[in-house]
Formats: structure tokens, C-alpha cells, sequence
């Protein structure tokens, strides 16, 4: 979410975050942007669509949510030596591209 510290529109927004469908973001946006950590305004191009940005305040909040993931992460992989680590990575990978790969499958049919 950090990389949307620049203006994007709403629908691209959906698919960087993995949400199906445009409008199904809407409600979680207008939350965000109640809470001053996002700002949407009107696609000059685009009449139906809404461009938004992570405001000063979202990227604070973002930024102390990666950390906190980042240590989390470090919590949970501390048992492991450098060689799993790679060994957990390589077949994490593989797992994701399997799934990437079965959900583009099941769209295109």
C-alpha cells in the first residue's frame, strides 16, 4: 500500500490490493478517507472514476504497519538458519506461482 503514496485511480487501486472488484473497495475507502489517510478526487479523464492517494498521515500509518510486519516477520523466521530461510523462500515461490497461475486459469474459463 506504501507505493500509493502517489495519485492512483480507483480501479488500480483494486487490482494492486488483489480485491475483485473496483466498487468493493468503496466502503473501505470511504473509512480510510474519514480517517484522513486517504485522499480521492474526481478522474479529470474519467467522470465514473475516482483517483486517490495515501495523504501525509496514511503514509505514517503505513510505514509503522510495515515495521511492525518486518519485526514480525523476523520473529517468525529467527528459528530458521540463512540456508532454510532460502530453502522456505524458494518453495514459497513456487506455492505463489502455482497459485497465481490455477486463479488465472479459473478467470479465463
Amino acid at each position: 500500500m506504501r507505493k500509493f503514496s502517489r495519485t492512483v485511480e480507483k480501479g488500480l487501486f483494486a487490482g494492486k490490493t488483489e480485491f475483485e472488484h473496483p466498487t468493493g473497495i468503496t466502503k473501505r475507502l470511504d473509512r480510510l478517507s474519514e480517517a484522513g489517510l486517504f485522499e480521492r478526487r474526481p478522474d479529470p479523464d474519467d467522470r465514473r472514476s475516482a483517483l486517490v492517494r495515501l495523504t501525509q498521515k496514511g503514509r505514517a500509518v503505513v510505514d509503522r504497519m510495515l515495521e511492525a510486519h518486518v519485526a514480525n516477520e523476523e520473529r517468525l523466521l529467527r528459528p530458521f538458519s540463512p540456508a532454510d530461510r532460502r530453502a522456505l523462500d524458494t518453495l514459497l515461490r513456487r506455492l505463489l506461482a502455482s497459485l497465481d497461475s490455477s486463479a488465472t486459469r479459473s478467470r479465463t474459463q
